[in-house]
């Protein structure tokens, strides 16, 4: 198999799993916790990474500050997240919200950067942000009457999204010069830091609550998480943006299997529907967004 397809496929479904191993550990290990280990799981991946870019990183040390705001947003994104699947208690559904930040991203980027404004009179983007819109909806409602705790679960995920866009947003400038991987080996790791005290608070507040035997659990999610990352970037060089982006479409799927498999879940056929649809809105948006790349 060609590296570029394995790279893609592989990025592909470890980001697929990260519900399933949230959703594993839920009841567990307290929210706060969880999505603290997953930072810790990251260092893992992005301290020896460092060490490999050890030039390019202490040259950037002194101007750590500008990496402050991407941490935070990034640890909002994957709080909200985290904590949003305990209340939604789907895994298959919280994958398919997560593709609402092919809206998000986008519209944020225009309104930041005026050479990226163009794609807002796209006629694809907008028909791909309605589909999108509509999808999300069926898909919330479509499973029958809604719970207030699953209303809940649904508005942080939607809340995680808007906060990893404004992540994906403010680290568009740092990279434009610089290497991806450098600038995540400061993020993740300031990140992991500004965690630490929320975990505190859940191991004094909830230490009964706690199954040292699940605590694997979330750590392992922050090392694939931090694998898939390097695995992305890697496809992005060999098969470029059109392509991984598309194939990152498939990870609703890859989850729903892993989620039958594991849990017994599934969605309704009208959720399935509406699913199809805000999946096609997403493929819009990116294809969109792709295309005036090109021309630029």
């Amino acid at each position: 198999m060609e590296k570029g397809n394995l790279y893609i496929m592989l990025a592909a479904v470890l980001y697929s799993a990260q519900p399933i191993l949230v959703k594993l550990a839920y009841g567990e290990v307290p929210g706060f916790l969880m999505f603290s280990l997953r930072f810790f799981g990251m260092l893992f991946i992005f301290l020896p990474l460092a060490f490999h870019f050890k030039r390019q990183v202490w040259s950037e040390i002194r101007q750590w500050k500008k990496f402050v705001f991407p941490a935070l947003f990034v640890l909002g994104a994957v709080c909200f997240f985290t904590v949003g699947i305990y209340y939604t208690r789907n895994a298959t559904l919280t994958a398919l919200l997560i593709k609402t930040n092919s809206v998000f991203i986008p519209l944020m980027t225009a309104a930041l950067f005026v050479e990226e404004r163009r794609v807002l009179f796209s006629k694809r983007f907008l028909a791909g942000v309605a589909l999108a819109g509509v999808g999300v909806l069926g898909v919330i409602t479509g499973g029958g009457p809604l719970s207030i705790t699953f209303s809940i679960g649904v508005v942080l995920v939607l809340v995680s999204q808007f906060s990893w866009s404004l992540y994906s947003v403010s680290i568009k400038r740092l990279i434009r010069r610089k290497n991806r991987l450098v600038v995540l080996c400061f993020i993740f790791p300031l990140a992991f830091l500004f965690s630490v005290p929320f975990a505190a608070y859940d191991i004094a507040v909830n230490a009964l609550s706690i199954n040292p035997l699940f605590l694997p659990i979330p750590i392992a999610s922050g090392i694939i998480v931090g694998a898939a990352n390097l695995f992305q970037f890697k496809a992005i060089e060999s098969k470029g943006l059109i392509v991984t982006n598309a194939f990152s479409l498939t990870t609703p799927l890859m989850t729903g299997l892993m989620g039958f498999a594991v849990f017994g879940e599934m969605l309704s056929l009208t959720q399935l529907a509406f699913a199809a649809i805000l999946i096609s809105g997403a493929y819009f948006i990116i294809k969109c967004k792709c295309d005036i790349r090109a021309i630029d």
